[in-house]
């Protein structure tokens, strides 16, 4: 009887440390999988932006290509992204252009409302450059230089928040 309560103690012991054992091989497996995970999201989330650039590009391309057709149909000349304003049912933008904030550059300003829309001269695909300053920190919550140096998954991320991708 002694004998058989010391192995019942000896098995007890055993299968608590087997499931000690399996416990941790789980965690460890959880925490692998999750380091690979990370490992694996920027490159996706970088080829999900490639993508879309692309896409945008292509659908620039197009646009410009049909703006061009027209243009040459109608024999007449025109603003480019007014046309493209107008093709989406937007009124462009007659934004006054702001002068606060400028880096010395010259650069034209305008708020994060008006780039939303089509303007002339402004490269769609980095309007956030021609926020001012204030208006940049405040919509982002850091500074351009800041901003530049984050990985461009992010950046496109925060540019989708602030509605300008």
């Amino acid at each position: 009887l002694e004998e058989e309560k010391k192995a019942a103690k000896e098995e007890a012991a055993i299968l608590a440390e087997e499931k000690k054992l399996e416990e941790e091989r789980k965690v460890a497996e959880d925490d692998e999988t999750a380091r690979l995970d990370e490992e694996k999201r920027p490159e996706e989330e970088k080829k999900g932006a490639e993508e879309e650039g692309a896409r945008l590009a292509e659908e620039k391309s197009l646009e410009e290509g049909k703006n061009s057709e027209e243009e040459a149909a109608q024999g007449e000349g025109g603003n480019e992204s007014k046309r493209l304003g107008e093709e989406q049912g937007e009124t462009p933008t007659t934004a006054e252009i702001k002068e606060d904030g400028s880096d010395g550059e010259g650069k034209k300003w305008f708020t994060c409302e008006e780039l939303k829309k089509p303007i002339e001269g402004v490269d769609w695909s980095k309007r956030e450059e021609y926020l001012s300053i204030d208006e940049f920190q405040s919509l982002f919550g850091m500074d351009k230089e800041e901003f530049a140096s984050m990985a461009q998954w992010k950046r496109t991320t925060a540019k989708k928040k602030a509605g300008l991708f």
